[in-house]
């Protein structure tokens, strides 16, 4: 998986952000990510990721960085990057991926919606989240 910073002025800038073995792994089927900032530096990355599992299941994780692609020590109970939900086996995974910011009465958390389906007509949406 490959992230670029861009620095968008008079003209646009791409920089590779390098990221933990603890994300990208070679050889490991990782895809559809999807990225969240809160405009302080913080990025969320959330992902599908084969990592450790058999064949045609899939793991949703998310990860929190900083702006130069480090990990970022999480807010227990989480860990980083945080599995969430169960690993879905599935003929089709990745239809739909979300991440959004919500403010709550604890605070600000990270919200990941994502779908598994054992066939093209059977669909199941999750949701989990961090802080």
């Amino acid at each position: 998986m490959r992230l670029f910073r861009v620095t968008a002025n008079a003209t646009m800038a791409a920089t590779p952000v390098s990221l933990s073995s603890a994300i990208n792994s070679a050889g490991v089927n990782q895809f559809t990510p999807v990225v969240e900032t809160d405009g302080a530096g913080t990025v969320m990355l959330a992902y599908y990721d084969a990592r450790g599992l058999a064949s045609n299941t899939y793991q949703q994780r998310i990860a929190k960085l900083s702006s130069i692609g480090a990990l970022v020590s999480p807010i227990p109970p989480d860990t980083n990057p945080t599995p969430l939900g169960s690993p879905c086996a599935a003929d089709v995974v990745g239809e739909y991926q979300g991440l959004w910011r919500g403010s709550y009465p604890t605070g600000f958390r990270y919200d990941v919606a994502w779908t598994c389906g054992t066939s093209s007509i059977d669909r199941t949406i999750l949701r989990g989240g961090v802080q």
